[in-house]
């Protein structure tokens, strides 16, 4: 079964998810990275935007903004560690209410940052 959340449009937060479990001994995260998978959304100025990835050692977290109301979202991170293996984790988020439109993206090589408005 697949954790569910739930988020404003309007709101921008993080998500940790929590690989202790999948990772063997001294095992860490060495990559991370995450997608959403929605339904054709009929507003495409609320789209659900994530903003930024991070990872510790056995945690990864999430952060994302905007989405459209009603519409429920499966985001799917992917995790590489330093044993060579790979592993992925999805949760579902649903929206509610009308999120705000991205206008600049930054990526660097462990994180993307976005910059929004509306």
């Amino acid at each position: 079964m697949l954790e569910y959340f739930c988020k404003a449009g309007r709101e921008s937060l993080d998500y940790t998810v929590d690989f202790y479990r999948f990772l063997v001994g001294r095992e860490a995260i060495t990559a991370a990275s995450a997608i959403i998978t929605a339904p054709v959304v009929t507003d495409p100025d609320a789209t659900l935007t994530i903003t930024r990835v991070g990872y510790t050692k056995n945690q990864v977290a999430v952060w994302v903004t905007g989405g459209e109301n009603g519409v429920q979202y499966t985001i799917t991170i992917t995790i590489d560690t330093d044993k060579g293996r790979r592993k992925e984790q999805s949760f579902l988020l649903q929206t509610s209410g009308v999120g705000s439109a991205v206008t600049i993206v930054d990526v660097s090589d462990t994180t993307a940052a976005v910059r929004y408005s509306r």
